[in-house]
């Protein structure tokens, strides 16, 4: 197409013409840049997506990657593991168990799993291993079968405390009615006496069987008197200052029974000590912390405690210095 001439174009329909042509190639330079710019968008899409698709790891990569994550999550574990070994070298212990139940095929799975997300695949792994102390290490190979882990898994139970020994009956020191009137010479005479001082009617009733065989003017090599074999020493101390009135057998129940009482309050419900206090005094009951190692005064409440129904096992008798013994022999004071 020719261009007009320039005389044409000042004509008004040549310009109008013109001017409409201009108008049309200028809006098909406007579609023309819209098109342009759309393509280059969906060109630079398709630029990103093939870039974030070359971002992503291969499987070469991840396969390459798989033993590196799984030498860091064992070294993590080597030493709960060496631990657990060292404490238990005869139980088999089961690596899952260490794991927190993930097997090989679980840890390959979570590094899987985090590359696609494009996480840190050794932060992942080492997450998926719990720790492990050696105490649940142990505690593992323990419950697994085998008889060493069986021998530390059974139980300890406590020694069976041994029960207490049965008390061995002795005689009662104290009164009973029940007891009734002994059946001896002076029955009568001993049940008010003992009665009086809260004693036991037939344990004094022995003791003057023993002492003197109830004989009332008997008199022994020690200088003891009456019924009850009194010292004159030990009757000034319970009120009866003449000697001769160591002869009159109430008189020389009721001292004796005042000693005798005195005895118990002082040794309590023993009556091997205070029987043996009797025969050899207190101080020797009190230097050798029980019967004294006197074959006499042994035997004395041995006889006693037989006469009265019951058997007595004393200990061995303690040794004791010759000095201590020769002043215990001396200085005894009671029914001798």
């Amino acid at each position: 197409m020719r261009s007009p001439s320039p005389a044409r174009r000042r004509s008004p329909r040549v310009a109008g013409l013109a001017g409409l042509m201009v108008e049309r190639r200028h809006t098909g330079s406007r579609r023309l840049s819209a098109c342009t710019a759309s393509l280059l968008l969906a060109c630079a899409g398709a630029l990103g997506a093939h870039a974030a698709e070359l971002a992503r790891p291969s499987d070469t990569d991840l396969r390459a990657a798989l033993p590196a994550a799984t030498a860091s999550a064992a070294s993590q574990q080597a030493a709960p593991l060496a631990a657990a070994t060292a404490a238990a070298p005869n139980n088999p212990i089961d690596p899952t168990a260490l794991l927190g139940g993930l097997g090989q095929d679980g840890v390959c799975q979570r590094l899987a799993e985090a590359a696609t997300t494009d996480g840190d695949t050794t932060a992942i792994a080492g997450a998926a291993v719990p720790p492990v102390s050696a105490s649940q290490a142990v505690a593992a190979g323990a419950s697994s079968s085998g008889p060493a882990g069986a021998a530390e898994a059974a139980p300890i139970h406590p020694a069976a405390a041994t029960p207490p020994a049965a008390p061995v009956p002795h005689p009662a020191l104290g009164f009973d009615a029940a007891l009734g009137v002994p059946r001896r010479p002076f029955g009568k005479l001993i049940y008010q006496i003992a009665r009086t001082y809260a004693l036991n009617p037939l344990l004094v009733a022995a003791i003057a069987k023993v002492e003197s065989d109830f004989n009332p003017r008997a008199r022994s090599r020690k200088g003891a008197y009456g019924l009850m074999q009194v010292l004159p020493s030990t009757a000034r101390r319970f009120g009866l200052p003449r000697k001769r009135d160591l002869l009159n057998p109430r008189k020389n129940l009721e001292t004796a029974s005042r000693y005798l009482r005195w005895l118990v309050d002082r040794f309590g419900d023993d009556p091997i000590r205070v029987l043996a206090a009797y025969n050899a005094g207190e101080g020797a009951v009190d230097r050798f912390g029980g019967v004294p190692p006197f074959s006499e005064t042994r035997d004395y409440v041995q006889r006693i405690f037989g006469l009265l129904g019951f058997s007595v096992l004393l200990d061995a008798p303690a040794t004791a210095p010759a000095a201590a013994a020769a002043v215990a022999l001396a200085g005894v004071a009671g029914a001798r």
